[in-house]
């Protein structure tokens, strides 16, 4: 059975993450139609703003009792933080 040919953009994102050539391809990805087109693939604009491994920027946030949390409450310890959001 012939497997469909996988989504070019898909493929050229995958290409953004895993290769050493990153500037080039980000170069060639952000001139394509549906880069420019989708909100939510600028992620080199977010790396640009706040590159990995530096401090994050303090913020408070709301637990589910209710209580305040703030990302500085844990200074000095290791903290993986990871946002995601669902459609």
């Amino acid at each position: 059975m012939h497997k469909r040919p996988p989504n070019t953009f898909k493929s050229l994102l995958k290409l953004l993450f895993n290769f050493k050539f990153y500037k080039d391809i980000k170069k060639v990805i952000k001139e394509t139609k549906d880069y420019k087109s989708s909100p939510d693939v600028h992620i080199d604009d977010f790396e640009e703003f706040l590159p990995v491994g530096s401090t994050a920027p303090d913020f408070e946030l709301s637990t589910l009792e209710g209580d305040k949390f703030r990302l500085s409450d844990l200074r000095g310890q290791y903290v993986l933080l990871e946002f995601g959001a669902y459609t």
